[in-house]
Parts: C-alpha cells; structure tokens; sequence
C-alpha cells in the first residue's frame, strides 16, 4: 500500500481509500498555478496551445481548459489559490461550476 505520510500517527491504521487521498494531496498542484506555468511556457517558448499540449502529452483542449481559469475574476482565482489544496479544486471541479454559484462559494 506504500509508506504512510510524515503527518499520519504510526499507529493510525489507514485504508486503501485513504491512503489515494493522500497521496493525491501531495501530489496537487493548484489550478491556477497550472494555468499561470502553461502561459508562462506558452510566451516564453513562443508555442502555440497545439505546440504546448503536444509537448506536455495532454490534448490541446485540455490546455484552453486551463488557461480560461486565468479569465475568472481575479477575486475567485486568489480563493482558489488560497483554499485550492484545502477545498481540493481542481480544473473540473471548477468547470463544472461546483466551486462558485452567481459569484458565492458554494464550499
């Protein structure tokens, strides 16, 4: 099942299902932080969104996907650095107007 997270008492029996929520959490990267690195490379490298998805073996659909959020008022985007990894949103969650409803938080 792999090693436990430093934070996880020794003791502490963890399950399967757990355990992936943990792991998930060290690996999450903010949206918004995505967002703002695939501009980053976009303007630097001088690509295109094909070019970059391309080079980053995602499709070129999942690349607009992320750089919309950077459209989102610049109120929202700082909620979502803020509480990203606490709320756990993500792009999808997002997209799917689970996180903001008539611009109030819904979590």
């Amino acid at each position: 099942m792999g090693e436990k997270p430093s934070f996880i008492p020794k003791n502490k029996i963890v399950t399967k299902k757990e355990m992936r929520h943990y792991n998930y959490l060290e690996l999450y990267i903010n949206p918004i932080v995505k967002a703002k690195e695939y501009l980053k490379l976009l303007k630097k490298e001088r690509l295109t969104q094909a070019e970059l998805a391309k080079r980053l073996e995602v499709s070129r659909v999942r690349i607009t996907q992320f750089l919309n959020l950077l459209k989102l008022p610049k109120e929202k985007q700082n909620y979502i650095l803020k509480y990203g990894k606490e709320k756990l949103i993500t792009e999808r969650t997002i997209r799917k107007g689970l996180i903001f409803a008539s611009g109030v938080q819904k979590l």
